[in-house]
């Protein structure tokens, strides 16, 4: 006679790590993705450093060189961020806005939500939505200049 032990169930999902290996994920990384002849949605990842205002940078700069002025960037996959940082993304934003480009972000977490509205350019020029289809409906909603 065999016997057939089952796997312990874990009791709490707290103690669960303690048992288990924690799986890894891939991250989501930066990215840019053009739709149609002027519009882009740009993608900032799942965390937003000091070090990746670089990237935000230099994804628009590819857009821009590209023929963008009208962008969305979206923040809903962001999972952590510094505040700086996120500054330096809105000034960014508020950059392109004085140059004539319109710029919606896609943000939903309250506490990025909170941040971006305490941003010392906050609504200079860019508008918030909570998601991606959102800010596509406010920007391709707008009458073309």
């Amino acid at each position: 006679m065999t016997l057939v032990r089952e796997p312990a169930r874990p009791q709490h999902p707290s103690r669960v790590t303690d048992v288990l290996p924690t799986p890894t994920l891939p991250g989501v990384r930066p990215a840019l993705r053009r739709l149609g002849e002027r519009t882009c949605v740009i993608g900032l990842g799942d965390a937003l450093c000091r070090d990746d205002t670089l990237t935000a940078d230099e994804l628009t700069a590819a857009a821009a060189v590209q023929g963008c002025r009208d962008y969305v960037f979206d923040l809903t996959a962001v999972l952590r961020f510094e505040s700086p940082a996120l500054h330096d993304v809105a000034a960014l934003w508020r950059r392109l806005a004085d140059y004539g480009c319109t710029v919606v972000v896609a943000a939903y977490d309250p506490g990025l939500v909170a941040e971006l509205r305490r941003a010392p350019t906050e609504s200079a020029g860019w508008e918030l939505a909570p998601t991606v289809a959102d800010a596509l409906r406010d920007l391709l909603g707008r009458p073309v200049e």
